[in-house]
């Protein structure tokens, strides 16, 4: 089985892929800085809660991937709303 990891996985983008890649027969880890409690699990999906901002915090995943879909971002900070 092939495995893709996808960062921001829980944005409308990274669902979106996510299914698509299940579709395909893909396992997908999903890295999103969202509780994964709050998401309904799926076969196949495992979850990761990371905050991505750090360059040690991506370094503790450890993943042996055949694709990686980057779509994780800080935000808009809420002074520049």
């Amino acid at each position: 089985m092939r495995v893709a990891l996808i960062t921001g996985a829980l944005g409308f983008v990274g669902r979106n892929l996510t299914e698509k890649l299940l579709a395909k027969g893909y396992k997908v880890i999903a890295v999103d800085c969202i509780d994964p409690a709050l998401v309904q699990s799926k076969a196949n999906v495992e979850y990761i809660q990371s905050d991505l901002t750090s360059t040690e915090a991506f370094a503790s995943i450890e993943c042996k991937c055949d694709i990686m879909f980057h779509l994780a971002w800080a935000g808009v900070k809420p002074e520049a709303r």
